[in-house]
């Protein structure tokens, strides 16, 4: 079925231009320009979808977030909000509305929120679940707490030691386990957390995608994934149960270069919406949680700065294996020193093929020419200056705190930066990110780093187009174009027009996938 679109503002992201209307055909943009040239080119029997003065964009591109965990926790229990732990047993409680079977899960929850910014323990969780594993993720899952069936699940005893980059919480005065997982710790829970919890990732996954397509998001991605999800997407894939694309990135390890090899149907092309891109390598952990790598110590802890997840050969050794095989990486670097040593072995390891940054949260200008000497993507999470810059504010000096996601240098220096959501931590909703990105404001109020405010429309092109290059998708996705997909949103007013605190508040009318619509109140 043809459609034309019109009657409403068009913004095609290519090259700030906007047209009168669009003309739709079996998923494909086939024409764009003024009505009359439009319905010159359409067929007799072309539906008329009339905007009423809404805006249509490209759909939106999310480039690091965590698709399968958020199937998961469309079932768990969201903690954000949540500022005692009185709270945190409350929502808990509440979310055991689960069947038998099943584990218990929260997530979002900030310790540093918490009276004395304390972590959870097994004995608080215990109270809620003392039979059934329970975890509960921290805002960054990088941390987290899991009950004592959990312990047991995970045969963490007190002779456990911790791992190499990471640790595991004792009680005072002992080796026994208290719960706590720290790095390396909690990323053995998350490696397999549908296992731990007896989740069953075909009851939700539609809601999941629905969730998505309500914020606009068209292509998704599933970060630091694993084998065993990979599995369960190809087969969504086959069943035709996919909405959105999804590009696929497993943590790199032995096992997942096995997949990528007997995969290649998937590998670097979409076969029924699912693409597998590459690799995920995390080099450092989150800064809200003091566990990026920085080359300056945080504020009142001596001269801890952090941990490094590899030694540089290390790195340059995996940096290398996905090269030789023409896969793309995306590497987990908060802090500067973790980008210090992305770069130290992008220069050892050259020509690799559009590698990409994760979250980059804390770079220097002097590392941004090496960045685009490399052809480095960066790929920043805008949406942490909102939700933690008042915390970084207690970690960091104020002057380093100006400095966090520094979005206009950045774009200045030539990079293509897109912005990300590491969804299911915060919602995935892009046009948060292109908010945080203009307005630069904390939760309680605060502006840091005026001087990287960006422009609305080179936020908007951080979610559209240059989402589409982080992709190698530039030539079929992420602005509106003859020959290009149709994936598209409508919203209900203009960002490049509304008061700047004002682009957060815009919802989503309809976002189209391949051209099927999906209509939101």
């Amino acid at each position: 079925m043809a459609t034309i679109y019109a009657n409403g503002t068009i913004i095609t992201m290519e090259n700030e231009t906007q047209v009168e209307a669009i003309l739709v055909e079996e998923g494909v943009i086939t024409k764009v320009g003024t009505l009359s040239e439009v319905q010159a080119s359409a067929p007799e029997t072309a539906l008329m979808h009339d905007l009423k003065g809404a805006t249509m964009l490209p759909g939106f591109i999310d480039t690091h977030g965590h698709f399968t965990m958020s199937v998961l926790t469309s079932k768990g229990c969201n903690l954000s909000e949540c500022e005692t732990y009185e709270q945190v047993i409350e929502e808990l409680h509440k979310s055991k509305e689960y069947g038998p079977e099943e584990g218990l899960l929260g997530y979002a929850c900030d310790n540093n929120l918490m009276p004395n910014k304390q972590n959870l323990s097994k004995e608080i969780l215990d109270e809620i679940s003392p039979d059934k594993p329970m975890v509960v993720l921290g805002t960054s899952a990088h941390i987290g707490c899991v009950n004592s069936a959990g312990l047991n699940l995970l045969h963490i005893t007190a002779d456990t030691p911790d791992p190499p980059v990471g640790k595991i919480g004792r009680v005072d005065g002992t080796m026994e386990p208290n719960g706590y997982l720290e790095g390396q710790a909690i990323l053995a829970v998350l490696d397999d957390l549908f296992q731990f919890l007896q989740f069953h990732l075909f009851d939700y996954v539609q809601q999941t995608q629905l969730e998505y397509l309500k914020y606009g998001v068209t292509t998704v991605q599933d970060g630091a994934t694993n084998s065993a999800n990979i599995a369960l997407l190809k087969m969504l894939a086959a069943e035709d149960k996919l909405l959105v694309d999804i590009v696929a990135y497993p943590i790199m390890t032995p096992e997942a270069i096995e997949t990528m090899d007997n995969n290649q149907q998937y590998v670097n092309q979409y076969n029924n919406h699912l693409k597998l891109g590459g690799y995920t390598i995390i080099a450092d952990g989150a800064l809200q949680s003091k566990l990026a790598w920085l080359t300056t110590p945080y504020e009142n802890c001596g001269d801890y700065v952090g941990h490094a997840y590899f030694t540089d050969a290390q790195l340059e050794r995996l940096i290398a294996d996905a090269a030789e095989d023409n896969l793309q990486i995306l590497v987990h670097c908060n802090g500067d020193a973790a980008a210090d040593q992305l770069i130290r072995g992008l220069h050892k390891v050259p020509n690799v093929n559009r590698p990409m940054m994760l979250h980059c949260s804390m770079l220097r200008d002097d590392q941004l020419d090496a960045m685009k000497q490399l052809n480095i993507i960066p790929s920043m999470f805008t949406g942490q200056i909102y939700y933690y810059g008042d915390v970084n504010l207690e970690h960091l000096s104020p002057q380093i705190v100006d400095y966090i996601t520094p979005v206009k240098a950045v774009m200045d220096n030539g990079l293509l930066v897109n912005f990300n959501q590491n969804g299911p931590m915060t919602k995935p909703n892009p046009l948060f990110s292109v908010w945080a990105a203009v307005n630069r404001v904390t939760k309680q109020g605060s502006v840091v780093g005026e001087q990287h405010k960006c422009s609305v429309y080179d936020a908007l092109k951080a979610v559209t187009i240059n989402a589409a290059y982080a992709y190698f998708d530039e030539n079929t996705k992420g602005s509106i174009k003859e020959g290009k997909v149709a994936d598209l949103v409508i919203l209900d007013k203009n960002p490049l027009e509304v008061e700047h605190m004002e682009i957060k508040n815009i919802k989503i009318i309809e976002t189209i996938k391949n051209g099927v619509a999906y209509k939101f109140d």
